[in-house]
């Protein structure tokens, strides 16, 4: 309950932080969660209900949380994406010990070109909106946000939700986890979205 009540104080502080999106595909209404959907579990209601207070649209409704389980179980029926800088997502590290890559099959949209470089706000609506089409993420799509931490993934899925998608859950242990685990790691020389 705790960990519910801290996602929704940072899905709150993020949407409030973050402006509107209007998307090329107009105001999409939020799709039903199906039943394999991370918004259908029995904790989503302790969520939603800590979170009431968000404004409609915000990281903090429809935003749920998932652990390695539901990825490992959904990531070929989600979109996984990995707003890690391009660097880490690409898995050139310095520390031949660490498995530096991503989750095989995520996408990459560092968070940082989210942001104006200059005032750190999140860059325009069209940008993000060109952002989010070019890495053929689509309004209905099941997409799990993931990076190093909590904060940067839940402002993330704030964006998203504003741009009117509806079925966003975050990863809050992100590819730390995956990393730990036995799991295969890509590595890549491409990355989406410097739009």
């Amino acid at each position: 309950m705790h960990k519910k009540i801290v996602l929704a104080f940072f899905a709150v502080l993020a949407a409030s932080m973050l402006g509107g999106c209007a998307t090329a595909q107009g105001s999409v209404a939020a799709s039903q969660a199906d039943a394999s959907s991370p918004t259908a579990s029995a904790g989503r209601a302790d969520a939603a209900q800590t979170a009431s207070a968000a404004p409609a649209g915000s990281a903090g409704q429809g935003v749920a949380e998932v652990g390695i389980d539901y990825v490992e179980a959904h990531a070929s029926s989600s979109k996984l994406l990995d707003i890690r800088d391009f660097t880490d997502y690409a898995g050139k590290l310095d520390d031949e010990a660490d498995r530096g890559g991503h989750v095989p099959g995520a996408i990459n949209i560092p968070y940082a070109n989210m942001l104006d470089r200059k005032t750190g706000e999140p860059v325009s609506d069209t940008r993000l909106s060109r952002m989010f089409t070019h890495a053929y993420l689509e309004p209905a799509d099941d997409i799990v946000v993931y990076g190093e931490g909590t904060e940067d993934a839940l402002a993330v899925a704030g964006l998203l939700a504003r741009c009117g998608y509806g079925k966003v859950s975050v990863w809050a242990a992100g590819y730390g986890e995956w990393e730990q685990s036995d799991n295969e790691v890509e590595k890549s020389s491409l990355s989406c979205c410097g739009v």
